[in-house]
């Protein structure tokens, strides 16, 4: 929080990300994805984002449901492809054991996220987050309804494409 720019902010990551708890990953991705193109070296912020996918991966077990929804809501609004291909599925198992515990937007980013990185969630999130969403419901504001009919409308129009093909 002290760093007074990008170029800071990736440094402090390179050099200490092996220290970052579960929420101090999270939000330093964020950090790092809002602020591409903010005159950080490339390799530089290639350094910080190789070594926060591997303390995200060292800590996604303390991940809660605001980092996990985070995450991913943040990679598909930057369209950014984590460079270990292990990280997105880590994040759905934990996902899939958290979802009896999302909130209505942790609900309709995670669903938005992948409708927006064109990925079909498995089977079992699929499923943990529509129960989620039908016991939620009755609180879903009008940006979560949306976010939640996007992911759906995108994966039926995913599916049908495939059967023309």
């Amino acid at each position: 929080m002290d760093c007074r720019s990008a170029v800071e902010v990736c440094e402090l990551i390179v050099e200490r990300a092996a220290e970052f708890n579960h929420v101090n990953v999270a939000t330093a991705l964020r950090r790092v994805l809002q602020s591409r193109g903010d005159g950080v070296p490339r390799q530089l912020e290639e350094q910080a984002l190789h070594a926060l996918e591997a303390a995200a991966l060292r800590t996604i077990d303390a991940f809660g449901a605001q980092q996990v929804a985070n995450t991913l809501h943040i990679m598909a609004k930057t369209h950014y492809r984590p460079r270990d291909p292990s990280l997105v599925p880590a994040l759905e198992v934990r996902a899939e054991a958290l979802a009896d515990t999302f909130n209505t937007q942790q609900v309709a980013n995670t669903l938005w996220a992948y409708a927006t990185m064109g990925w079909e969630p498995g089977a079992g999130l699929m499923r943990d987050l529509e129960g989620r969403a039908e016991a939620l419901a009755g609180t879903f504001n009008t940006q979560d309804v949306a976010n939640t009919l996007w992911e759906y409308a995108t994966s039926t129009l995913r599916k049908f494409v495939a059967t023309l093909t």
